[in-house]
């Protein structure tokens, strides 16, 4: 009984973890050379990682962005929030 017991819980641990979901409220949109970036605020509840920036390259600082897809970027408009 307490095998069974301790499988299950291990089954349910298992399938109950999930990714955690990362999200921010968009503030700007950047399309630039193919690629498409949202930009956050950096005060709404953002769960992101940073990358590292290409300022140079004109790309915006990935601290407080994030590239996404060409249909993704159509789909979401300024003051509305991403979740990843």
């Amino acid at each position: 009984m307490r095998r069974a017991g301790l499988l299950f819980f291990i089954g349910f641990m298992l399938t109950g973890c999930s990714k955690q979901e990362r999200c921010g409220d968009i503030i700007d949109k950047i399309a630039q050379d193919g690629r498409y970036f949202f930009i956050f605020d950096p005060n709404s509840n953002i769960n992101l990682s940073a990358n590292q920036s290409n300022i140079e390259g004109g790309v915006p600082d990935n601290r407080l962005s994030g590239e996404v897809s060409q249909a993704i970027y159509s789909q979401f408009s300024v003051g509305e929030e991403y979740c990843q």
